[in-house]
């Protein structure tokens, strides 16, 4: 008998859109879906046809059924051209400029979650809670949740997402899969961490940083003196903007609520800013919808768990909270005093996909239901590279996409 809904007869194919349906709304459901665009058209995997186009967004999805756990996918990334044109009678002929691809590799791991629905006897089973009914949403939130902290703020900070960094599947990558901490990190009070022969990557990078969050003081906060100094930095101005439907440029600053809160102290941004101007602006830009307010250029949005707070002992920068149990963990940050605040422009994250997120269920040898899980074949990674000239691996990381602002920030005080 074919799947019917209120009359209307579906094919065998019903179950597969559904799934696909499900994939898109987990996706955009989160707060990182709302900045996300696909790299090809109609949202479909590249394939012969369909192959992947560049787009102007802070976050890029890209999907290729080929792929499996452990596989990674690539970006192309094209250099610019850069040398000095000839003049006049100069010969052109052997001056050529070799024209440079990069790639940002996004590494794909299987990650998965599952519920158990019923408990025991089958009186526990027919209660006014019907948990298999329930299994599936309840799922969906978990994948959402996965994915806004364990996927896309983790490789914000780290470089990629945790299921790629810890699954040991990339651990003989030198370069790709590996934790590597953000190449433009900024602190309140000293600026960019420089890199003083220790490029990111290494231990080195690792504790100037620890060193840079350490040292930050109580007047070191989010505030408009912090924002004038980073549009003045010829790093954040690198960062490719967003360009809005009404043509205005934008970079996004994600920050934390503690960190607003310093911001909306600061008696120069009361008297500059409005909310009303964010309003305004959203109105024609749905990229800008929950911004709370725009200043010199930055749409500032606000998300509690997405930004992570930041500690230190003086040689590692712990992004996130120093100890993990649950997805719970990140949403327990009332005694941090530092948070990691990130600046989005074009092409600052991507998520690679080589299954996409489906239910599986276990059942008992009758057929009934004891265990539904969500999968999903994917991996998050932040948008840089490392700077390859004719094959060969320099020492950094080449990114003008993002930058990490790190600034202290307390739980206010009544």
């Amino acid at each position: 008998m074919a799947d019917t809904t209120y009359g209307h007869a579906f094919s065998g194919n019903f179950p597969k859109v559904m799934f696909r349906k499900a994939w898109l709304q987990s996706i955009k459901s989160g707060f990182w879906g709302r900045f996300g665009k696909f790299s090809t058209p109609y949202e479909k995997p590249v394939a012969k046809g369909n192959m992947p186009n560049p787009v102007n967004s802070p976050v890029v999805f890209q999907h290729e059924l080929e792929k499996a756990g452990g596989d990674m996918l690539e970006i192309p990334c094209l250099r610019n051209l850069n040398d000095i044109p000839r003049l006049g009678n100069e010969q052109m002929k052997d001056h050529e400029e070799r024209m440079k691809v990069n790639f940002v590799h996004i590494p794909i791991e299987l990650w998965r979650h599952g519920a158990l629905p019923v408990d025991g006897s089958m009186s526990k089973r027919r209660n006014e809670v019907d948990l298999v009914k329930w299994a599936k949403p309840s799922l969906q939130n978990h994948y959402v949740r996965t994915n806004d902290y364990l996927g896309a703020s983790y490789a914000m900070y780290y470089g990629y997402s945790y299921n790629t960094i810890t699954s040991g599947a990339f651990s003989a990558e030198t370069y790709h899969g590996q934790s590597t901490l953000h190449p433009h990190i900024f602190c309140a009070g000293s600026g960019k961490v420089s890199y003083d022969g220790d490029y990111p990557g290494n231990s080195g990078y690792e504790s100037d940083v620890a060193e840079a969050v350490a040292a930050l003081g109580a007047s070191d906060v989010f505030d408009t003196k912090f924002l004038d100094s980073l549009k003045a930095e010829d790093v954040v101005e690198r960062i490719n903007p967003i360009v809005m439907h009404d043509g205005n440029e934008m970079r996004l600053i994600v920050v934390h609520p503690y960190q607003i809160y310093t911001l909306t102290q600061d008696t120069k941004f009361r008297e500059l800013v409005s909310r009303t101007m964010a309003q305004d602006y959203a109105k024609n830009n749905p990229l800008l919808v929950g911004c709370k307010y725009i200043y010199e250029g930055f749409a500032i949005f606000v998300n509690p768990v997405s930004v992570f707070q930041v500690s230190s002992d003086g040689t590692t920068a712990t992004f996130g909270p120093s100890t993990v149990t649950n997805l719970d963990s990140f949403e327990s940050y009332s005694s941090a005093t530092a948070f990691a605040a990130m600046l989005l422009g074009d092409n600052a994250l991507f998520k690679g996909t080589g299954e996409q997120y489906e239910y599986r269920k276990r059942t008992d040898d009758y057929g009934e239901v004891e265990g539904i899980i969500w999968r999903a074949v994917e991996g998050w990674s932040r948008g840089d590279f490392w700077n390859r000239d004719d094959g060969d691996t320099g020492q950094y990381l080449i990114n003008e996409g993002s930058a990490i602002l790190i600034t202290q920030a307390s739980k206010p005080s009544y």
